[in-house]
């Protein structure tokens, strides 16, 4: 008999529709589980269940993030043998990072899923996600933090859960940095994908130090994306809210470099003059690089190594809010698998 935490947190996998509006419901989380009982017969795994909050998860901030770390800690996640965090779709990417920062060393499977669609709906993959989670605790027991999501093409992708990238506007499927999926469950077994940055098996199998979650946890990072016109005087720095900046760069690992208000080297030398430090995601090593490039890098700007979006997000967020180690010395050491090499 395997016993499984699971934390509920809301979104749409713990929803129900009335009246044509989408909102959490107290009952789908319960719903959840008999649902897996009967379609799949599944008696052999005990579950102790948990609902730290209940959220539509585009509503979720750091604030929510220090709720479910606290939960979590006081959950004693070691005894079990695995956890499953049932969360919303929208924010998912973000928290799997989280969760794979944390407790990538604790040597207890992770995994965390969502619903494209309430339970009720016959489009919902919800109840095959979550089945997904709890036969790769059961069947696999890989320690380290993932994340399963059935796509589109009825494939039950598996991604490590810094790897995790936002779920595609169109089709709702999700993509892992550096060209797809860890793997995917067939026949309630992990294949993995043999692809160039991935980590082996015996990576995820040796022990590795745990971060220590801040008792604070404030955002103060801002966060920029790139696109034709952006005008970096918009941005007010003299707030003392803003820790660090996180600036997203195209994909040659370049910015606009056009003297004046939309020149991101001009922006991060005014960022300097505040003591704000800028980080730019990412910078592809061991080329020739861009001038545009160049100018940033002169100007001051730390350039991350190769990883997501959403994973230098949450990096950062956890940077800003600790006081162990330089921010820049933080973001720049390898935690969980962030980095793709």
């Amino acid at each position: 008999m395997k016993n499984i935490l699971v934390v509920m947190t809301g979104g749409t996998i713990g929803s129900a529709a009335r009246g044509g509006v989408i909102d959490v419901s107290e009952k789908a989380g319960g719903e959840l589980i008999e649902r897996f009982r009967k379609e799949t017969g599944e008696r052999d795994v005990q579950f102790h269940v948990i609902r730290p909050m209940e959220m539509l998860s585009e509503n979720c901030t750091p604030a929510h993030w220090r709720t479910l770390i606290t939960a979590l800690d006081g959950a004693g996640m070691a005894q079990y043998d695995g956890v499953i965090v049932t969360h919303g779709s929208d924010t998912l990417s973000y928290t799997a990072s989280l969760l794979g920062y944390l407790y990538g060393g604790l040597g207890v499977p992770i995994v965390i899923t969502a619903s494209g669609a309430p339970l009720a709906d016959p489009r919902s993959n919800g109840v095959r996600n979550f089945a997904a989670a709890v036969a790769l605790i059961k069947n696999e027991g890989l320690p380290g933090v993932f994340a399963v999501y059935e796509n589109s093409r009825s494939v039950m992708d598996v991604f490590l859960a810094t790897r995790l990238m936002e779920a595609d506007l169109y089709t709702g499927d999700f993509s892992g940095f550096g060209g797809g999926p860890f793997g995917v469950m067939e026949g309630g077994r992990l294949k993995v994908c043999a692809r160039e940055g991935s980590p082996p098996l015996d990576a995820l199998k040796a022990p590795r130090p745990q971060l220590r979650a801040p008792r604070a946890f404030e955002s103060g990072v801002l966060a920029i994306a790139p696109y034709p016109g952006l005008d970096y005087t918009l941005f007010d720095l003299s707030r003392p809210d803003v820790k660090a900046v996180l600036h997203r760069l195209y994909h040659s690992s370049t910015a606009c470099a056009t003297p004046g208000r939309h020149a991101l080297a001009e922006f991060i030398r005014r960022c300097r003059e505040r003591g704000i430090e800028v980080f730019v995601q990412s910078v592809r090593g061991g080329r020739d690089m861009y001038v545009t490039a160049h100018e940033m890098l002169q100007a001051g700007a730390i350039a991350l190594p190769m990883m997501s979006f959403e994973a230098a997000y949450v990096k950062l967020c956890l940077a800003v809010n600790q006081s162990e180690l330089p921010v820049r010395e933080f973001m720049l050491r390898p935690v969980y698998f962030e980095f793709v090499e």
